[in-house]
């Protein structure tokens, strides 16, 4: 992805905090980030085996910072929480919860649809 990059469990510098996230998209590329963390994301995707609980009070903290969107991967369940219009006072303004008969997009970047089906094989 031409401007963006993929980071896997480094740590994101918010205003108090620094999760790990599992995955997250963020502006320009690896060399931007030698001196510090990326400051925000495009899109956070936490995958949730044992941390549901945990994975949603961040979205608090993601919304806050800015970030785009959110996703939390539920395998066991086969479902991805998709958090979206983050708003700093009041967490994300749009929550839906996709199903394998769902396909997932991201707005942000606009990259093509992906069935839900094939992210949870």
């Amino acid at each position: 992805m031409a401007g963006y990059h993929v980071r896997q469990e480094q740590p994101l510098t918010l205003r108090d905090s620094e999760p790990e996230p599992d995955v997250a998209v963020v502006p320009g590329a690896p060399d931007d980030y030698r001196d510090h963390h990326p400051f925000s994301a495009h899109l956070v995707i936490e995958v949730a085996i044992s941390s549901e609980d945990i994975d949603r009070e961040k979205a608090t903290l993601y919304s806050e910072a800015g970030i785009d969107e959110y996703w939390i991967v539920l395998p066991e369940l086969r479902i991805v929480e998709v958090y979206r219009q983050p708003s700093p006072n009041s967490g994300y303004l749009q929550k839906s919860e996709l199903t394998t008969t769902d396909e997932l997009c991201c707005d942000v970047l606009l990259a093509p649809p992906m069935p839900i089906a094939r992210l949870l094989s």
